[in-house]
């Protein structure tokens, strides 16, 4: 699996709670006391994912590096490793040989039925719902076992229960993840397009399909005429296979059968890129937190998007489409795109960082230690009362409700290091005003080098500290969270700034 896939991080969430020390020195007035400088704020225990919901009894809790899909209406889960050894390089025979098909509609999970041949241990497996026409076909990284003898992918039919060896070339070259599903294709109108029909895997880096149906490895015909130079993202759009690739953008367009790769540059930086076709168009994020839609892939005309308010230190994004809607998701945080407002709206990650990411037809499904569900209507997301910014979450008091985004900005110096990131939100009050939420993080730039061994110690954290406050008819608290992440709350009334400080939130990613 893509490393990119899998996030090692962790919440530690520190249970202290403390009581206010009103200051006596800048009072405003009897009424509104103010928060001094070196004022300690509370911290909750339990800082968990608002909005999400706990997936109960599910089986495949604490595992991570598993193959899942959605197929029809249930949920298909295969192999997989236990949590623990997520960050080690494991070897194929670390990873477990069995499966579940959960049932979201009922709540049930059942096992699914075992394979019955030698299949190969799947290290990092990729399962791939070959729709109306194919079973699910999984297979993994099995280039581990060079001298194997054992069958590198197979195929299951929920139906019957039966899963059937896929052997040959495409299997036994290709990492799943270099691989796109291209769903009815008949409507190419092309009789002698080389890909005809439904359900074929494409990987266009050696020009070879693989007929689902048919059990049959074919060629692309003229195929690409340059293969990509790093990690390409892909994604079908019904119409189009786009690959991006170090900005560039190329794919095949089925109609005419033709493979184009002069399709000018993407208007983002080309940094850590991901791309996913939605009901909304295609949308392309990178790893500055930077997205644009494509509107007309024919006329490759794009539109901007409003950056992401997410930070991005640490990991690359992971974009899906879920319910026809773009959701991100990073080491930190995860935004959705909501099309009523036309903005990304931020929602607290669920218990555990460390995890894997599933779009399904109505909502985002999260495997961690446990399994967590966040459902997304089509028409408008309702946003979060629990709101993420830099290291902390904001539990909104009664009456607030977000307002807008206010997209990542990056500050770097002369040899491009990232100096500091700010991104937060904007909070209507009850009286009708707006507060300003702003995370600034410094990221560490004094890295040891890579053969250097690591301890990582996890002490029980301090609570928030005031550092700076200003008050008057408007309000301005600073406060740190850790020693490279401050959060400014600005607020037009200062009795709603009081609201919400108080209402900060510890988290520690």
């Amino acid at each position: 699996m893509d490393a990119r896939r899998v996030v090692p991080l962790a919440i530690l969430a520190v249970a202290a709670a403390l009581v206010f020390l009103w200051p006596t020195g800048h009072p405003r007035d009897e009424a509104a006391p103010a928060v001094a400088p070196d004022t300690t704020l509370p911290v909750v225990a339990g800082v968990y994912g608002g909005s999400w919901e706990i997936v109960r009894g599910a089986p495949v809790g604490n595992r991570a590096r598993m193959a899942i899909t959605e197929v029809g209406d249930r949920i298909f889960v295969w192999g997989g490793a236990q949590a623990g050894f997520v960050e080690a390089d494991l070897a194929p025979d670390q990873f477990l040989q069995d499966g579940y098909l959960y049932d979201p509609a009922e709540d049930e999970w059942e096992p699914v039925a075992p394979v019955g041949f030698d299949l190969c241990p799947l290290a990092d497996p990729v399962a791939i719902d070959g729709g109306f026409w194919a079973p699910i076909v999984v297979w993994g990284r099995i280039d581990a076992t060079p001298d194997r003898t054992c069958i590198p992918a197979a195929a299951y039919d929920p139906a019957s229960a039966t899963w059937r060896p896929l052997t040959g070339e495409f299997f036994e070259r290709l990492r799943p993840d270099h691989v796109v599903l291209l769903e009815d294709l008949t409507n190419s109108g092309n009789e002698a397009s080389t890909i005809p029909g439904p359900s074929r895997l494409v990987a266009p880096e050696i020009g070879l399909y693989y007929d689902l149906p048919m059990g049959q490895t074919g060629s692309l015909g003229s195929g690409p005429s340059i293969l990509p130079a790093s990690a390409p993202s892909r994604t079908w759009t019904g119409e189009w296979l786009l690959i991006v690739d170090l900005g560039r953008l190329g794919g095949w367009e089925a109609a005419a059968d033709v493979w184009r790769w002069n399709l000018g540059g993407t208007p983002i930086e080309a940094n850590g890129q991901d791309i996913a076709a939605t009901d909304m168009g295609v949308f392309l994020v990178n790893r500055g937190m930077q997205s644009a839609v494509l509107d007309d892939p024919t006329a490759m005309l794009w539109s901007a998007v409003e950056p992401l308010p997410l930070r991005a230190s640490g990991c690359l994004p992971e974009i899906a489409n879920v319910a026809g809607v773009p959701v991100v998701h990073t080491c930190v945080g995860v935004a959705v795109y909501d099309p009523s407002s036309a903005s990304w709206i931020p929602f607290t990650p669920p218990i555990g960082l460390q995890g894997q990411l599933l779009g399904t037809s109505d909502s985002l499904y999260w495997f961690s230690s446990q399994v967590s569900r966040l459902r997304l209507p089509r028409s408008g997301v309702v946003p979060p009362r629990r709101l993420p910014v830099g290291l902390t979450n904001l539990v909104l008091p009664e009456g607030y409700h977000f307002a807008h985004s206010i997209g990542l900005v990056q500050t770097m110096d002369a040899d491009l290091r990232i100096l500091s990131e700010v991104h937060g939100f904007g909070v209507s009050t009850p009286t009708g005003g707006t507060c300003q939420v702003l995370g600034s993080y410094q990221p560490f730039l004094d890295m040891p080098p890579p053969d250097a061994t690591i301890i990582v110690d996890r002490p029980i954290l301090p609570p928030i500290e005031v550092l700076d406050y200003s008050q008057g008819d408007a309000a301005r608290f600073v406060l740190e969270t850790a020693p490279t992440d401050v959060i400014e709350v600005r607020c037009g009334r200062y009795e709603e700034g009081i609201a919400l400080v108080a209402a900060l939130q510890w988290i520690k990613l």
